[in-house]
């Protein structure tokens, strides 16, 4: 775990924040769903109506806000997040009805989608880039830990199921979401300096009128990174309908499984990040990331077909196959998203790269369930192919972005290693 132990004093900093808004979260998310039906009375359709708004909200406000923390710095606009979470979650606790978390969950969904590219963003502010990428690696380790602490520590208000136990949650998360905010303005920030200033000047270099939405390397990563996604989506929706229905494994492996992703995850991620240790490196990972989310999704199928134990075994054995997949992916996003950025536009690029969880959250649970419940085991197939074909194109637009950096005539992307060297 020593790997997961962040060395510059502004990596510390995020990372506090990180651990701090998990825990919270976790409690959150744990708890708010059922407490919402149980105490309140909302309909189970009401509380899927209210997130899936939230997270149309969260779409909606992620790339402005990347753009804003360009032009007024991501520390300024990940305070006003922090702020605004603080606000909803106090807001939350005077819920009654469906009317009233409709809108304060929509505001939930908004600020939480801009927290996470917002700190990717003042890490990068922060830190020279080869931290910066250690440090965001560093930082999913932590948010992971924090929200698996979060979600244990929900068990009890789960149990008591109370108004109280609600209003407590709520303002605990309000609380600490303050606690992020005193966090983030302590993030030493580096003074400006001449050659601060010619970084700037070259990112300048990039016309301004070209947005995010021209950008059709950006906007095809993105959509395959949003493919790589659905692992999370079969985690924690697919597979434990399917160990249910489908397998004579006992339903507590659930559990077993959730918590070997969890403990991979926290341990292994930022390893695995020092091994994409380039541009060009992340093609590699990549299209070991769809081999091993296909032979996850092979090990899940046949699973349907053995006893109890073989069962269990192929679970464990596919789910450690996906999580290191998903590592791979992990890494070669972050390692991605820093290089294709122009210095100016840290925040816009981020957002992007972010808008890859909504467009998986918003179709992901249809599709997913549709190919497992439907096909059974030819869904799983198709996952498979889904994510093996994923990996073949996410490494060749990979190896273009690594001819593009390298070549004199490419632009800002061509100076992203001499920037590397001004700001470090």
């Amino acid at each position: 775990m020593r790997a997961l132990q962040p060395q510059a004093a502004a990596a510390r900093g995020l990372a506090v924040v990180a651990l701090v808004d998990a825990l919270g979260s976790g409690v959150f998310l744990a708890s708010n769903a059922v407490l919402l039906i149980k105490v309140f009375g909302l309909r189970p359709g009401q509380v899927g109506w209210g997130f899936s708004a939230a997270g149309l909200c969260g779409l909606t406000i992620t790339l402005p806000a990347g753009r804003l923390a360009d032009r007024y710095g991501a520390r300024k606009l990940l305070v006003a997040a922090h702020v605004m979470l603080a606000t909803a979650y106090v807001l939350f606790s005077l819920v009654d009805r469906f009317s009233v978390f409709l809108a304060v969950v929509c505001l939930v969904g908004a600020g939480e989608a801009a927290v996470k590219p917002l700190r990717e963003a003042l890490a990068h502010s922060a830190l020279p880039p080869a931290q910066a990428t250690q440090a965001r690696a560093q930082l999913l380790g932590f948010y992971n830990l924090g929200f698996i602490a979060g979600s244990l520590a929900a068990v009890p208000v789960l149990v008591s199921a109370s108004r109280s136990a609600f209003v407590a949650v709520c303002l605990v998360n309000a609380l600490a979401q303050c606690g992020c905010v005193a966090q983030v303005w302590r993030v030493p920030l580096p003074q400006p300096t001449g050659s601060g200033q010619a970084v700037h000047a070259v990112a300048g270099d990039v016309p301004k009128e070209r947005g995010v939405w021209r950008d059709r390397r950006l906007l095809a990563l993105v959509l395959l990174f949003a493919v790589f996604q659905l692992d999370q989506v079969i985690a924690a929706v697919a597979l434990p309908m399917w160990i249910v229905t489908r397998t004579s494994a006992p339903s507590g492996v659930n559990a077993v499984v959730t918590a070997v992703n969890a403990l991979l995850v926290c341990a292994g991620l930022v390893v695995v990040a020092r091994t994409v240790h380039s541009v060009r490196a992340t093609a590699r990972a990549q299209r070991r990331a769809g081999a091993l989310l296909a032979v996850g999704c092979a090990c899940y199928a046949v699973s349907s077909r053995g006893s109890a134990v073989v069962a269990t075994a192929l679970l464990v054995v596919g789910t450690v196959a996906v999580t290191f997949g998903e590592m791979l992916y992990t890494a070669a996003r972050i390692r991605l998203s820093g290089a294709l950025a122009p210095a100016q536009r840290q925040g816009e690029y981020l957002s992007a790269f972010a808008l890859s969880r909504a467009v998986r959250e918003t179709v992901g649970p249809v599709v997913v369930t549709s190919l497992v419940a439907g096909l059974g085991g030819g869904g799983w197939a198709v996952l498979g192919g889904m994510f093996a074909a994923t990996g073949v194109f996410a490494a060749r637009a990979a190896r273009q972005t690594a001819n593009d950096i390298s070549r004199p005539s490419a632009g800002v992307l061509a100076r992203e290693p001499a920037s590397s060297e001004v700001r470090a």
